[in-house]
């Protein structure tokens, strides 16, 4: 099912500390605990470490990531923590350097790293959504489980079409966006 400027989304519930800091009322009671509404549910705090989220997303299945900081993180060496949890809330952990992601050849898990990075240092403001939105588009499903979590897919490829559908529908504030991010892909931004 593809969707233009939103219309006809629905599975997923993306999450942007950014954005969130931006207009305090997009987090429930301003905190950053787990929040569950329906069959979603967005993890905002590393229960462990105390970590917030930069970013986070729950599917209709019960299943949600999370991206955080790594603790060694720095300008130079920018590298993230993802946290996924699957629909009975077993919890895996993958180590993601973003600027070693190829987006031609990437899991969801190190995409989600990737867009958090260029989104979160200001290459490609709206990375995250851009991206999760693009691939929720593609495949209405969006559901993620330990089966297809780490399978790899041309992303790159799927946010040229992306971006291209919004030029074709005459959605030119859409394709700028998405055109921030495809150039940040391919290092001219």
């Amino acid at each position: 099912m593809m969707s233009n400027l939103g219309i006809g989304r629905y599975g997923m519930q993306p999450y942007n500390r950014n954005a969130a800091w931006k207009n305090k009322n997009t987090v429930p009671g301003n905190t950053f605990n787990p929040c569950s509404t329906s069959d979603i549910t967005l993890n905002y705090t590393d229960q462990a470490a105390g970590n917030k989220a930069t970013n986070c997303i729950g599917f209709p299945n019960g299943s949600s990531a999370s991206v955080f900081r790594s603790e060694q993180y720095s300008a130079d060496a920018p590298g993230y923590l993802v946290k996924y949890w699957d629909g009975s809330g077993k919890e895996q952990k993958t180590e993601i350097k973003p600027t070693e992601v190829d987006p031609s050849n990437a899991s969801y898990l190190e995409m989600l790293a990737y867009s958090a990075y260029a989104d979160e240092n200001g290459f490609a403001p709206d990375a995250f959504h851009n991206f999760n939105y693009a691939v929720l588009d593609s495949d209405g499903n969006m559901n993620y489980d330990a089966d297809n979590i780490h399978s790899k897919n041309n992303f790159k490829a799927l946010i040229a079409d992306y971006m291209d559908m919004q030029y074709q529908a005459n959605n030119y504030a859409g394709y700028l966006s998405y055109k921030r991010f495809f150039d940040f892909m391919n290092g001219s931004y």
